[in-house]
């Protein structure tokens, strides 16, 4: 997953870590690990966190 699409994308939707915790069943600790070392989640994860955010996973993953 490509950090600063994730980042773009929570800021362009106003989203904080805990409201996309909630949203996508991805714990804080997860999304503020993903968001402060680039450490990549597992595909599952991805898409959880694209479709809480409304965006393709390919998207989050750089692959568009």
């Amino acid at each position: 997953m490509d950090k600063a699409r994730l980042i773009d994308t929570m800021s362009q939707h106003g989203i904080s870590v805990k409201q996309l915790s909630e949203k996508a069943g991805v714990s804080q600790q997860a999304i503020s690990g993903f968001l402060r070392t680039g450490r990549k989640p597992r595909v599952e994860t991805t898409m959880r966190l694209a479709r809480a955010l409304g965006v393709k996973a390919s998207f989050l993953m750089d692959l568009d």
